[in-house]
């Protein structure tokens, strides 16, 4: 026996053309392109088998090349900024890094039917930059790691003094540098708040966290800004009623109950030997 439950049906419909057009365009030319390929790549190897060199092939298959000055196999430029992306990076670089210099490489495949082709024009050997080169990345590291970790200090002290029952606000108010025009810093207290409530002040993360603790309670977060925290308290807790989750959310969560039912029954059976899945049925079914 089967068991499937067809959730929906879309009907068919027909689309303008003034709709499809740039589709159509787009498709027509990736065909072209398809049905030209093997003709190019055999004249890029023949040139190259003939002494040329990866540029002068291109150019006698009417394409043109791009010169990378120099890459490490994270795609990073010797200043650490990420170079214009390739096709197939990940794959084309690695082949790269694994042929030396001056030898011709075999093309990279692209996709079903593309090609990438690639000459190592010269090796820097790997080294251990100097003091000098990476001084000021390791200041900026520093500083930003010390500085996150004070604050994060600064946070959980926060946090405990009033855990052990002294006022917020005068704590925040102490401890806290003051606002730019002098003020003291004060506690922002929060609208009512869904699950899936989001503003700028809280993240998701931080949303997440706070739906985990009790009421009263208190936890350390991070910010939405890099390197902030948050200090938030869990001022009141709102059980939900039934009749507030909208009816597509019960429906929903009806489906995933009864598909995972399903799942289950149909995941014994097959562990028992029971049961076999026609798929031709599921396939032609679901295609209506």
């Amino acid at each position: 026996p089967v068991i499937l439950r067809v959730t929906e049906i879309n009907p068919e419909t027909v689309k303008p053309l003034s709709e499809v057009e740039g589709e159509i365009r787009d498709a027509l030319a990736l065909e072209k392109a398809a049905r030209e390929t093997p003709e190019l790549h055999d004249v890029i190897e023949d040139e190259r088998a003939g002494g040329a060199t990866l540029t002068e092939a291109a150019e006698k298959a009417g394409l043109k090349t791009r010169v990378i000055e120099a890459v490490d196999k994270d795609g990073k430029a010797p200043d650490g900024t990420s170079i214009a992306p390739l096709p197939e990076q990940a794959k084309l670089l690695s082949e790269a890094f694994a042929t030396d210099e001056g030898v011709e490489a075999d093309p990279v495949l692209i996709g079903a039917t593309g090609y990438a082709w690639f000459e190592v024009a010269g090796v820097t050997p790997e080294r251990q930059k100097t003091l000098d080169e990476v001084r000021d990345a390791v200041s900026v590291a520093w500083v930003e790691a010390e500085t996150s970790k004070r604050i994060g200090d600064l946070a959980n002290s926060l946090r405990d003094r009033v855990e052990k029952g002294e006022d917020f606000a005068a704590v925040a108010a102490e401890m806290l540098p003051p606002n730019a025009d002098g003020t003291p810093r004060t506690v922002e207290k929060s609208a009512a708040m869904l699950r899936t409530d989001r503003n700028d002040a809280l993240p998701a993360a931080a949303v997440s966290a706070g739906f985990s603790q009790a009421r009263d309670s208190l936890l350390v977060t991070d910010g939405a800004k890099a390197g902030e925290k948050l200090v938030i308290r869990i001022s009141a807790v709102e059980a939900g009623q039934p009749g507030s989750v909208p009816q597509n959310i019960t429906q929903q969560l009806d489906g995933a109950i009864g598909d995972d039912i399903l799942n289950s029954l149909v995941a014994d059976y097959q562990a028992r030997g029971e049961l076999t899945v026609n798929r031709q049925a599921i396939d032609a079914a679901l295609s209506y």
